[in-house]
């Protein structure tokens, strides 16, 4: 009697360690899964920043494209009217003798 009584609660552990094997196993798939959803999101979020980083760098680019261009449009109108002066200041003593 002793030997079944023994077997039946040699059974009653193992079935306890089994749901318990069991339970653990069902609670680390769990937490696999949700890393792996948490790294997929992480993933998705790092692409639109770096989308985004390399939009900022072309719109950066296209800014000092139009800057450059612009000091250097304003550059040579600075030139222009320095010659457009020139030209008047040269202009004008011819003006005075064709007057006078």
């Amino acid at each position: 009697m002793q030997k079944g009584y023994r077997l039946a609660k040699k059974q009653k552990i193992n079935l306890i360690s089994f749901i318990l094997g069991l339970f653990l196993c069902t609670i680390l798939c769990i937490g696999t899964i949700a890393v792996n959803a948490r790294c997929n999101e992480l993933t998705v979020e790092i692409n639109d920043l770096s989308r985004n980083l390399t939009y900022n760098r072309n719109e950066v680019t296209n800014l000092e494209s139009k800057i450059t261009y612009l000091s250097r449009r304003e550059h040579i109108e600075r030139i222009a009217k320095e010659k457009l002066e020139l030209v008047g200041a040269i202009l004008e003593p011819m003006e005075i003798v064709l007057t006078d």
